[in-house]
């Protein structure tokens, strides 16, 4: 079942038939232990930086292989490909001890290269410079640039090379066909895999999908507009917030004029009991709501924390939306981050296309204006021309989108029937991700049958949006 070497897929790139390139090396499966969860293997394959022979060195891919608890005889293992780009999916194994997917599947997590031990493109964090700031400007890159460029060629950190690292592990592994589960940035590599094997995918379940024709963040105020404008109609539709918060539209622009204004400086409390005075300008008010519309659970708070900035008290905002920024922009190895968008998506991005795209939001052009300066001398990575070339794949898929996701909306799910022609196109309550015991049920049937033809997905109309906060007495941090 297990090979010591695997060949390079894929070979060097044509006029570099000389260059030398190191094959992939399987360590072999070992136990390993991962709390919560018995019987867990983990190996490392170490595949080539360079595919096309620039260099000699290697990356240890770590892989964690979470047997089924009762497998079926033809069952598939269901990789599980994490979001960002940037995630680390090796660090959400606990998140697995008694999911649905390992009931009857081994679940195999990889960490995508760029994300893991011994190939972690950290940058420095952008937290510690000042709350609310992102990472996006130019300062910011060249520091990660420099630091990270000593130790890795940053230009081999591309979507397709990734593609080719998860052949190599499904092929170490021994296994003939895969499920695909993923969201976000996840779904994104998914795809490109299943455009370059689609033989080797059964089935896929895809949250919030990137669509590669979606020239991430151009879209982002539009679709943060929307989301926005979609929570105010959901709290106005509900009596109790209808009634507590009868003019929200009216608070968010007054809170949004003021910000434009003058800057607010607002004391918050941090756990050990000190007092912090933190700066909020009116792109880190935008940004911040943004971010917390991407969980339904901080979304449903935004009504009361916008309504009590507009009385004055920001503290509250504040104080909940630091919470989300610092845990939105730790998620992610920022190097990987950058060396993926800027090469697939801020390089499609034409000036012209700006105006129309975020004009009439809230947001306006700050974040695409920003990654966009943030990306400039980033090393380019070497793209396949076909790369964003029309395709359409056949494997049976499900798309599931979040009625008010501020990222990737439904739109982009109904777009990419074009590609995805055998696909099942769900969207329930919620933002980015929008996991629920329904959607599980759903993505077990999809994997047990390997098709999209006989899902019952009519849990998806008993599916609730969770409550907004109202006023009261207790207003703390979740």
């Amino acid at each position: 079942m297990l090979s010591v070497a695997l060949a390079l897929v894929g070979g060097a790139r044509a006029g570099a038939e000389s260059a030398y390139s190191p094959a992939p090396v399987f360590s072999g499966l070992k136990s390993c232990v991962v709390p919560g969860i018995a019987g867990a293997q983990c190996a490392i394959l170490n595949v080539p930086e360079s595919r096309d022979g620039a260099s000699r060195r290697t990356l240890p891919l770590r892989i964690l292989l979470l047997p089924a608890e009762t497998r079926k005889q033809g069952s598939i293992p269901i990789f599980v490909v994490a979001g960002g780009p940037g995630g680390t999916i090796t660090e959400a194994a606990a998140a697995f001890g008694k999911s649905w997917e390992r009931q009857e599947h081994d679940v195999v997590l990889v960490d995508q290269r760029g994300t893991g031990a011994g190939h972690r493109l950290d940058c420095f964090d952008p937290v510690d410079q000042r709350p609310f700031a992102t990472p996006f400007t130019y300062e910011f890159t060249k520091r990660c640039r420099e630091s990270l460029s000593k130790h890795f060629d940053l230009s081999q950190f591309s979507t397709p090379n990734s593609v080719a690292d998860l052949e190599d592990v499904r092929q170490a592994l021994g296994y003939n066909q895969i499920g695909l589960e993923a969201v976000s940035f996840g779904t994104y590599l998914s795809v490109m895999y299943m455009r370059e094997h689609p033989d080797r995918v059964g089935a896929a379940l895809l949250f919030s999908l990137v669509s590669p024709d979606n020239p991430v963040p151009l879209y982002f105020a539009r679709s943060t507009q929307s989301s926005f404008d979609g929570l105010v109609a959901e709290c106005e539709a509900d009596p109790q917030c209808g009634a507590a918060f009868p003019a929200l539209h009216d608070d968010f622009n007054a809170v949004l004029r003021r910000l434009k204004s003058a800057p607010a400086t607002v004391a918050v409390k941090k756990p050990d009991g000190s007092v912090s005075s933190v700066s909020l300008n009116a792109d880190d008010f935008a940004d911040a709501v943004r971010v917390m519309l991407y969980v339904e659970a901080r979304s449903r708070e935004l009504p009361l924390l916008i309504h009590q900035a507009r009385n004055g008290n920001y503290e509250p905002f504040v104080r909940i939306a630091l919470d989300a920024d610092t845990a939105f922009y730790h998620a992610a190895r920022l190097g990987l981050f950058f060396s993926i968008t800027c090469n697939e998506f801020i390089s499609r991005i034409r000036p012209e296309d700006i105006a129309p795209a975020t004009a009439g939001t809230f947001a306006g052009d700050h974040r695409v204006l920003g990654q966009i300066d943030s990306c400039r001398k980033w090393p380019k990575t070497h793209l396949p021309e076909r790369m964003f070339s029309p395709f359409v794949v056949n494997v049976p898929t499900v798309l599931i989108s979040g009625r008010l996701d501020p990222v990737t909306p439904p739109s982009w799910s109904e777009a990419a029937r074009k590609f995805l022609p055998n696909s099942l196109r769900l969207i329930v309550p919620g933002g980015h991700g929008p996991w629920s015991p329904c959607t599980s049920a759903i993505g077990a049937q999809l994997f047990a049958t390997r098709s999209i033809q006989s899902i019952d997905a009519s849990c998806i109309g008993k599916v609730q949006p969770l409550p907004f906060r109202l006023p009261g007495p207790e207003v703390t941090k979740p």
